[in-house]
């Protein structure tokens, strides 16, 4: 009995100590493209709105178009493309 709860704290710290070196040491290797994984947003992040429904999205992951001088945010590409066209048509 005490072998197997021996073994499952030791699991246990196994485990623990796995995820802190992955989370610390990068762990994984993210294509070129992808979006910043959340855990890659930083602390007390400025949010801002999107231009087209409203919604918060952090600065770092926002789309951003300039127009007439400002900076608009959206939350993805086809917000962007929407509020283009929705523009566009008067």
């Amino acid at each position: 009995m005490i072998r197997l709860i021996l073994l499952a704290v030791l699991f246990c710290l196994g485990y623990t100590l796995y995820t802190l070196w992955t989370r610390t040491f990068g762990g994984g290797h993210r294509p070129s493209g992808a979006p910043p994984d959340r855990r890659d947003l930083r602390r007390g992040e400025e949010m801002v709105q999107d231009a087209y429904d409203g919604s918060y999205v952090a600065q770092s992951l926002a789309v951003t178009l300039r127009e007439g001088g400002r900076t608009l945010y959206f939350a993805n590409a086809d917000n962007r493309d929407a509020y283009l066209r929705r523009k566009k048509q008067g």
